[in-house]
């Protein structure tokens, strides 16, 4: 039977001991602060006595610590299982028990950005249990939470997973010591983790020069997503890393507008900010490219320098889109090609006999053509001409009758002769773990090359004559006519259809930094000088931005100028006489304090003009000596792989330390826009057809983590890597 007390001032309990042991407990709605006799005013019996017992204490109140949750919820008056939720203002039910899971439950799925910020700040924490335990001295698994993480993130494992008995099985098979992990639990790690990488990335990136890709996306469940990239070359080991920043949920509609705020949303959270973007990257899709032009205006209102570059692969495939179509001197081959592979498709019996008719070598199906997908006419084509004879065989024996005719044949081997050029310099162009940026004039030389070949060739069919002819003017409309005078001057910020016309003159620029490109092959004379005047100006706007800098860490801290002043014209104490003449000793004083500021002011403008043409003439002697500099070649000695102007750069360092901050910045933009479409084919696995109610928070933790984890690794062995040759 529970004590009763009769004195409310009895030594055991008092008013003032229950109220501090209640002092934790959340207020009630109704309430702005705690009082003893109305939390208590429902045991109050008769007389005043009243009854304590356990269930009138949370426990919150008996460890002496409140939940973090109850910064989001307040008691409800009167009701025992419901608290009143501050954030979205509902009564949240919460047992008669009060324990605060189910509040928290309620925050991680209605408020997740409530929830990630209450792990950031740490408020979340495993309470500390009152009696010591075994447990506190003996972890049986320490890293087993660690790999599990890794184990969902890196295998697009779904969190269902750690509650699925098969599993809990194998875990216990190889420790009985493993622990058992809840989904909630699971998902509340994957956050922790997405917040650790998440600030090493931001710590990584911050205060360095970067390019930027971005692209849109939409999963199965008709959800919208925004993927960003960013690229930066390490100074100190002048090695070029690619770090994801994660996929956001877009809501409404895909303007332009829109695009540029979800990237800017992106930016925010890791600290990045325009005055360091030296480029962003986009498709040329009509809206993609209103966006790249609202990045450039939204960075000079800032004072940023940013620059917007297109994709070239896009801009390239417009070119191939040609080849996709039946021209009236193909006679029909496209389609007949297209039947075929069709045929094999639809008839797994015709497709087991091609198979068995490969006996040298690996058997190999016949490829399907995708619009959507670059260079696959090349591939359909390579590969039925690949198949060539083992088609004419299973045609002699009666088992195809939609073979190609002789003609089609030739049609197929000529497309796939001119195609060529281009599958190669746009699989060149996609990658981003070297600089693409510095291939891009040359390689779209060599195509033009190429087709001016095809089409002066008397040699070339009627077909190969056509449809060179007809891609010779669909680049000259996207890149410019390639004559001298042209390739540098001849760019449009809207040419036709308000497409950009021409080669950026920032990627000209890139391409004379690259030791291995400086030699300007495929850029006219006349064009290199514009391009290295235009780099001369780059460098003399880098020189005054390091003198600014350096002058800004010279600084001692008292940012204001302090103007000398004069010493006063008398020493003496003034008397009558002076009164009498103290205009005019004023008018003194201003004029040799102007005098002085004159003087003052002809000596800067002669240090300044002396320190610019100082600047000008070290610009110049050291563009000079870079331009005197042989070329490097663009294969090893022993042809396994390209050369990196990277390590070029790294050696030559400080003989050309403007420059070198120029490539430094300038060779990390990416040719191409594929990094963020990389990361869609990630999110289409992370949001399969099983999976399409995916959390877009989570999701974007998954993805995030799955594209970064990899990525951070790798820069955080490249840089122990060269701490231990140091």
């Amino acid at each position: 039977m529970p004590a009763m007390f009769t004195n409310k001032t009895s030594s055991y309990v008092t008013n003032s001991s229950i109220s501090n042991s209640f002092s934790s407990v959340p207020e009630e709605v109704e309430l702005d602060s705690l009082d003893t006799e109305e939390l208590l005013e429902d045991s109050e019996g008769e007389g005043g006595n009243f009854t304590v017992t356990p269930s009138t204490t949370t426990r919150s109140s008996l460890n002496g610590k409140s939940s973090w949750v109850w910064n989001h919820f307040k008691r409800i008056k009167k009701s025992k299982t419901h608290a009143f939720c501050l954030l979205c203002q509902k009564e949240i039910f919460y047992t008669k028990t009060r324990s605060t899971g189910m509040l928290e439950r309620h925050i991680k799925r209605s408020h997740p950005k409530t929830f990630q910020q209450a792990l950031r700040k740490g408020e979340k924490k495993t309470p500390a249990p009152s009696q010591v335990t075994m447990e506190s001295f003996v972890n049986p698994c320490p890293s087993f939470d660690e790999c599990l993480v890794n184990y969902v993130v890196r295998t697009y494992q779904p969190l269902r997973i750690c509650e699925e008995e098969t599993f809990r099985d194998l875990c216990r098979s190889m420790n009985k010591k493993s622990p058992i992990i809840s989904r909630d639990k699971l998902h509340t790690m994957v956050q922790m983790k997405y917040i650790q990488v998440q600030e090493k990335i931001s710590s990584i990136i911050k205060n360095r020069y970067f390019s930027l890709t971005t692209d849109s996306w939409t999963s199965l469940a008709n959800q919208g997503y925004t993927a960003c990239t960013v690229h930066f070359v390490d100074k100190n080991s002048w090695q070029l890393h690619s770090l994801v920043l994660g996929i956001f949920e877009k809501k409404g509609p895909s303007t332009a507008v829109d695009n540029v705020s979800y990237v800017e949303q992106q930016l925010s959270l890791f600290d990045l900010h325009y005055k360091n973007m030296v480029a962003v990257v986009t498709d040329t899709e009509a809206t993609m490219i209103s966006a790249g032009r609202l990045f450039v205006e939204n960075s000079g209102r800032v004072g940023g320098t940013t620059k917007w570059h297109g994709c070239v692969d896009h801009s390239l495939e417009l070119v191939t889109g040609i080849a996709f179509k039946d021209l009236p001197e193909s006679e029909g081959t496209m389609s007949a090609c297209r039947i075929l592979i069709n045929f094999f498709n639809s008839s797994s019996q015709a497709m087991a006999k091609l198979l068995a008719k490969q006996s040298v070598g690996r058997a190999v199906k016949p490829i399907q053509d995708v619009v959507t997908c670059w260079w696959s006419t090349w591939s359909m084509c390579n590969r039925l001409l690949r198949l060539k004879v083992y088609l004419a065989l299973m045609e002699e024996e009666g088992d195809l009758k939609c073979n190609l005719s002789h003609r089609q044949w030739t049609v197929v081997s000529d497309l796939q002769k001119t195609l060529q050029p281009f599958m190669l310099a746009q699989r060149l162009l996609e990658g981003e773990a070297y600089a693409t940026i510095s291939l891009i004039p040359y390689l779209i030389y060599k195509v033009r090359k190429n087709l001016e070949s095809l089409r002066d060739s008397e040699a070339s069919s009627l077909h190969v004559l056509s449809i060179a002819t007809r891609m010779i003017v669909k680049l000259d409309e996207i890149f410019g006519s390639g004559s001298e005078g042209t390739v540098a001057s001849d760019t449009l910020p809207e040419g036709p259809r308000r497409r950009p016309r021409g080669i950026p003159i920032l990627v000209l620029m890139a391409s004379l930094l690259d030791p291995r490109m400086k030699g300007g092959v495929g850029i006219p004379d006349i064009d290199k000088e514009f391009v290295f005047g235009k780099i001369k100006e780059y460098m003399i706007a880098i020189s005054r931005e390091l003198h600014n800098n350096n002058n800004n860490n010279d600084d001692d801290g008292n940012g204001d100028n302090i103007q000398q002043q004069l010493p006063p014209i008398n020493a003496r104490e003034p008397n009558d006489l002076d009164m009498m003449f103290d205009d005019l000793n004023e008018y003194y004083m201003e004029q040799q304090q102007q005098q002085g500021h004159n003087a003052a002011d002809a000596q800067e403008a002669l240090n300044n003009h002396n320190l610019e043409q100082h600047r000008i003439n070290l610009v110049e002697a050291e563009l000079l000596l870079y331009q005197q500099e042989p070329s490097i070649r663009l294969y090893k000695e022993d042809g396994s792989s390209f050369n990196c102007p990277f390590g070029w750069w790294r050696v030559n360092e400080l003989k050309f330390p403007l420059l070198s901050e120029l490539a430094h910045r300038l060779l990390s933009i990416p040719a191409t826009s594929a990094p963020s479409e990389r990361v869609f084919s990630s999110a289409g696995l992370t949001i399969a057809k099983d999976r399409a109610r995916l959390a877009p928070e989570t999701a974007n933790e998954l993805v995030f983590l799955h594209e970064a984890m990899p990525a951070l690794e790798l820069f955080e062995g490249r840089q122990r890597t060269r701490r231990a040759n140091n």
